[in-house]
């Protein structure tokens, strides 16, 4: 095990932060793909392989990233994140936010951002976790695809799961805020069509 954890101490002293390659409406964030890249060949370059392992629950999904190498392997721990099985697109991103999430914790990365302010936030912050700086732009990214109030308040309940795990309570008050404005808006819009 010790031939593994030194291992793993020099391949993060190579790890670069994740490049944030995506876009939503909000701003930018490193993709899944961005956050393997980051981290992949450090690990490969020194005897280490990772591995993500899923499970389904029917309250959601269970990510845990798994280290092998040196004749050992080591657990970073798991993440839950709430999903509806009933919506597969939903399910599929709540399972990519979660690989995301899980590996960019397992990994000790955060993504850069293009303006400096996440990191001073970060540095403000005294979360135990870091939660990524786009949680609510998904949350209303994922409440475009709402059929319904309730699997609207089931999305915004999956996310601030998220928050709470993370012990962040600035991102569950802006969660909460910005579900509100959401909902707001969507019942002026459908007073307006009636």
């Amino acid at each position: 095990m010790n031939n593994l954890i030194e291992a793993l101490l020099k391949a993060q002293k190579q790890i670069n932060h994740a490049v944030q390659d995506s876009k939503s409406h909000f701003g930018n964030y490193a993709s899944l793909e961005a956050v393997i890249e980051a981290g992949k060949k450090p690990l490969n370059d020194n005897g280490i392989y990772f591995q993500q392992k899923t499970s389904i629950s029917e309250r959601g999904c269970i990510v845990e990233t798994v280290f092998y190498g040196h004749g050992a392997e080591l657990s970073a721990g798991q993440i839950f994140i709430a999903a509806s099985k009933n919506n597969a697109q939903q399910f599929g991103s709540s399972l990519s936010y979660a690989r995301r999430y899980q590996l960019l914790v397992a990994l000790g990365i955060a993504s850069n951002d293009d303006d400096g302010q996440a990191s001073t936030d970060a540095s403000n912050s005294t979360q135990s976790e870091p939660v990524p700086a786009n949680h609510i732009e998904e949350q209303l990214s994922d409440l475009k695809n709402a059929k319904s109030w309730d699997e609207a308040l089931e999305i915004h309940q999956r996310h601030m799961d998220v928050a709470k795990l993370a012990h962040d309570e600035n991102t569950q008050s802006e969660l909460i805020v910005a579900y509100t404005n959401w909902v707001t808006q969507e019942k002026t819009k459908r007073l307006a069509n009636d």
